[in-house]
């Protein structure tokens, strides 16, 4: 990749503040040539890679329209993740073709695609165009979340780490070097529970919280928090709710609550349909 940089002065630069089909549509309008969306980090984040020519005429045009994107240059060599890497798969091809790949034994996403994957050979092909093509990591977020408890950013950066706790979960990702902390000092494991809720539709209840619009209130979801912790503790505990945040309503219908015990503290979140909708954290009264 940095034989790939060294005859053209490239770069990439962080824009923060709009959406990233918005930077995608902007740079089509105002027709800057050599200029590419490299990521899609989030739904304020994306990452736009190309000739640093055309890199400071997007920064004149969102100086001069007053758009609302902050533009951060990234130290890097080059364009990554562009048209501008094609030379360097190239190289990696014979590689890549070498190696024999079988069907995951563990849940793979792609940012190539931004999904799951199964089809080993389409694997390979994706691994190859990843230098090449644009990284989709806004759309792998919440499924991937759905697999565990806890994601673990490889190498020594906590850009990732800072993602999916803005888009998922505060209390689910941390580095590598942590983690491996982890599990030398904890003598016990987190213990997880994934269980579901009912909140009946035929429930007047929700009905009448918001005029016109049945929702779940959010005291009762605390509430089946506090008793199915107590129903699954042998010797039922003195609860306090530390805090809870409500990312999006909770309809009448069934959810999935995922319950993290770790210590005196459980960790709790509900999804509906895949999408957090609550999180929160419970912990053991202590005596005085």
């Amino acid at each position: 990749m940095s034989t790939a940089c060294q005859d053209k002065k490239q770069g990439m630069a962080a824009l923060v503040g709009g959406k990233a089909e918005t930077a995608s549509e902007l740079i089509k309008r105002v027709g800057i040539p050599n200029l590419y969306i490299a990521n899609y980090n989030s739904q304020k984040e994306s990452v736009v890679s190309g000739l640093t020519s055309s890199l400071k005429k997007l920064q004149s045009i969102l100086q001069e329209e007053l758009l609302p994107f902050r533009m951060v240059p990234l130290k890097t060599e080059g364009a990554f993740h562009t048209p501008y890497m094609k030379e360097a798969e190239e190289q990696l091809k014979p590689i890549i073709e070498s190696i024999p790949f079988s069907p995951p034994q563990c849940p793979f996403f792609s940012s190539v695609s931004g999904k799951e994957e199964k089809d080993p050979d389409r694997i390979k092909t994706l691994m190859l165009k990843q230098m090449s093509s644009p990284v989709w990591w806004q759309p792998v977020l919440k499924p991937i979340s759905r697999y565990g408890n806890i994601a673990v950013e490889m190498g020594s950066g906590t850009v990732l780490q800072g993602l999916w706790k803005r888009e998922v979960s505060a209390y689910s990702a941390i580095g590598v070097e942590e983690y491996l902390h982890q599990l030398q000092t904890e003598p016990t494991p987190c213990k997880e529970q994934v269980i579901p809720f009912h909140f009946l539709k035929e429930d007047p209840f929700y009905q009448n919280h918001f005029k016109g619009f049945a929702v779940v209130p959010g005291t009762l979801i605390i509430e089946s928090f506090l008793r199915t912790i107590e129903k699954t503790e042998e010797k039922p505990p003195s609860l306090i709710v530390e805090h809870f945040q409500f990312k999006r309503f909770t309809t009448p219908n069934q959810a999935e609550a995922r319950i993290i015990k770790k210590e005196k503290r459980w960790h709790c979140e509900l999804f509906q349909k895949g999408v957090l909708t609550a999180k929160g954290v419970i912990s053991r009264e202590e005596n005085k």
